[in-house]
């Protein structure tokens, strides 16, 4: 379970550094595609933190407890967020899923 959150969260930080810096060049038809396949990425990001977090408490591995920070900071950066800011929150939140992609790294 550990690689396929790993995989999900190298293929979301990925998807998310295109989204930012190299999707806005396309026609708005490839926009509204890509939007669809990051959010169910980043959907399948979710769940598979709540696994890996909920099968470490069932193994009595507390060490990937704070995974379930990284469940919450998304929702943090959405609220804090606004138009004027939304660059350097988006680069948060690029920081954000790499921190969780390096802690799971050590994890395994």
């Amino acid at each position: 379970m550990k690689i396929l959150f790993i995989s999900v969260n190298a293929l979301l930080v990925v998807l998310f550094a295109l989204a930012q810096y190299c999707i806005f060049k396309f026609s708005p038809n490839v926009r509204a595609r890509f939007g669809v396949i990051l959010t169910v990425v980043f959907v399948l990001y979710l769940v598979l933190i709540a696994a890996v977090s909920i099968h470490a408490v069932w193994m009595r591995n507390f060490a990937a407890l704070p995974l379930i920070i990284f469940l919450v900071i998304p929702f943090l950066i959405g609220k804090k967020a606004s138009y004027e800011t939304l660059s350097l929150w988006s680069n948060v939140q690029l920081a954000a899923f790499g921190g969780s992609l390096i802690y799971c790294l050590f994890l395994v």
